[in-house]
């Protein structure tokens, strides 16, 4: 069962068992929640009859479905870009934050891979005769 099917189940259950007559501590008791969680949903039946969850204040989402999926689109093409790359390619109106937020939204957690310079001549040639003499020595050296 998901989590909020589980909540409401849970909802139902104290209001049920405080019509039936039991009382918070008995509620509390046998459904193992807290005292305020018991009395929140109780006293918001009885309010509004009402059990659904109150919506979150927050500031509205900067991208709707429809840019998200052109965001992760985007991303599967070209799967070795980066967030701002995105976000100037679909001319998005956002940060690059809110591209990478979008992503991981989606389950796509990007790393840009790690890459070696090449080594110099000068470097190989070193590394050459560092080993050329080390490998004369004892295994003590």
């Amino acid at each position: 069962m998901e989590s909020r099917q589980h909540c409401a189940v849970q909802r139902g259950r104290i209001t049920g068992m405080h019509e039936a007559g039991h009382s918070i501590v008995d509620i509390v008791r046998d459904l193992g929640l807290t005292r305020q969680t018991v009395k929140r949903w109780i006293t918001r039946w009885q309010e509004s009859s009402n059990m659904e969850d109150r919506r979150q204040p927050g500031r509205p989402r900067l991208t709707c479905e429809e840019d998200n999926a052109r965001i992760l689109a985007n991303i599967e093409r070209n799967p070795f870009t980066n967030s701002v790359a995105v976000r100037e390619q679909l001319r998005l109106d956002l940060s690059a934050r809110t591209v990478r937020r979008r992503l991981h939204d989606a389950g796509v957690h990007h790393h840009v891979p790690a890459t070696k310079g090449n080594l110099e001549q000068r470097h190989v040639r070193e590394r050459l005769e560092f080993a050329q003499n080390c490998i004369v020595k004892d295994l003590d050296f």
